[in-house]
C-alpha cells in the first residue's frame, strides 16, 4: 500500500467516525481547526514537560 492509498483509507475511516459521533463528515475547514487544535495541545504538553507551563490533563 502506498501512501496515498493509505491517506484515502485513514480518511474515509475517519469519515465514517465523524459521521457516527456528529452526524456528517467534517469538511476541510473542520479538519484544519481540528488539527491546529491538537497540535496546540501537544505544544502545551512539550512545554509542561520542559517546565515552562503547567501541566493540566483534560479528561475528555
Amino acid at each position: 500500500m502506498d501512501f496515498d492509498q493509505m491517506k484515502t483509507k485513514a480518511r474515509a475511516q475517519y469519515a465514517e467516525f465523524e459521521t457516527t459521533r456528529y452526524g456528517r463528515a467534517w469538511n476541510e475547514e473542520e479538519l484544519m481547526l481540528g488539527f491546529l487544535g491538537d497540535v496546540g495541545d501537544l505544544a502545551k504538553l512539550v512545554q509542561g514537560k520542559a517546565g515552562v507551563r503547567l501541566l493540566v490533563v483534560k479528561r475528555r
